[in-house]
């Protein structure tokens, strides 16, 4: 997994609110760069929190 995935959770589960360009950043980053762990992760953390 990588670096922005994990900063990418860390911010998600510190409740701070986001503004929506900081979390479109780090999904163009994971997009382009990132493997099958990465989309894992963050579709495990999507479906645990949908409604967010």
């Amino acid at each position: 997994m990588m670096e922005p995935t994990k900063r990418l959770i860390e911010l998600f589960r510190s409740e701070v609110p986001l503004d929506s360009s900081i979390i479109q950043s780090y999904c163009d980053v994971i997009a382009s760069s990132g493997d099958a762990d990465d989309a894992k992760v963050l579709l495990e953390w999507y479906r645990k929190h949908a409604e967010d």
